[in-house]
């Protein structure tokens, strides 16, 4: 008798087993365990394994191109910088300057 009995309860217990794992499949999801499906578990691995990837690999361009924003600003800002001094070095080569435009010149150079 307690024999049956224990054999009832193996029973019991492997059918609870069944129905969580039927009941986790419903819920939408195919595995609930690695050794549900060894091959589909290894290539749900790779695709998480790549999404995370994927995801480093976007938080480095978005870091990037805040760094080109910002090497774009500061070439353009040199550029603005040189352009002011080619043209205040042209007005200093014309022959029509006297002293104190040359001194205004070399002062608005001093200050760049």
């Amino acid at each position: 008798m307690i024999n049956n009995i224990n054999i009832i309860s193996n029973h019991l217990k492997s059918l609870d087993k069944l129905q969580n794992k039927l009941n986790f499949q419903l819920g939408g999801q195919k595995l609930q365990y690695g050794s549900d499906d060894p091959l589909l578990y290894s290539k749900l691995l790779g695709l998480d394994n790549d999404i995370k990837k994927n995801d480093n690999i976007l938080l480095n361009l978005t870091n990037i191109k805040g760094y080109n924003n910002a090497s774009d600003i500061a070439m353009k800002n040199i550029k603005d910088t040189i352009n002011k001094i080619n043209s205040e070095l042209i007005k200093a080569n014309s022959s029509t300057n006297n002293l104190n435009d040359l001194d205004n010149i070399a002062n608005s150079l001093i200050t760049l």
